[in-house]
């Protein structure tokens, strides 16, 4: 399942913002949802003029990481916009600030970190909050056999993870 993110320049100054819900406001301090809102200030946009679209596959609340591979694909899309490339690694450890650090998410950090990596992928959280990747040598047969044997149910019931 997937999270997309688009971030364009509009014609006029604000920051216009398209999810669940649409915002268009002057300053970055005024944007109501917190994820868009912390990963903006990062970007010290003296005066914003950008539009984020996004769209999801999977609903929050479904206990799939829809919160960090919001926050990784966002940061991802703010960051090519400005045609500056980010290592993964940093990717999903800014990620995780945002909803740790600044949000005071009760999270851990595998979600950011695998939708920053993608594929198939073994992490290693270390004590001293280093984490190491490795990508898993995996034939494609094997590959495709997960994908076609795995299957996903939307239950109908959503929680939140700091619940």
């Amino acid at each position: 399942k997937y999270v997309y993110v688009t971030v364009t320049r509009p014609f006029t100054e604000g920051v216009y913002l398209k999810y669940s819900e649409l915002e268009h406001v002057v300053s970055v301090d005024e944007v109501r949802h917190r994820i868009i809102r912390e990963a903006l200030r990062m970007q010290n946009l003296r005066t914003p003029q950008i539009e984020i679209t996004t769209l999801a596959d999977i609903p929050a609340g479904t206990g799939l990481g829809s919160s960090g591979s919001f926050t990784t694909a966002l940061l991802e899309a703010l960051y090519a916009h400005r045609r500056q490339l980010i290592h993964p690694q940093e990717l999903a450890e800014l990620a995780c600030h945002i909803e740790i650090d600044c949000l005071g998410e009760p999270t851990g950090r595998q979600d950011q970190y695998i939708a920053a990596y993608g594929g198939l992928t073994c992490f290693t959280f270390h004590k001293d909050d280093t984490v190491t990747a490795v990508a898993l040598k995996v034939s494609m047969d094997t590959i495709f056999d997960l994908e076609d044997n795995t299957l996903l149910f939307f239950t109908g019931y959503s929680r939140s993870a700091s619940s």
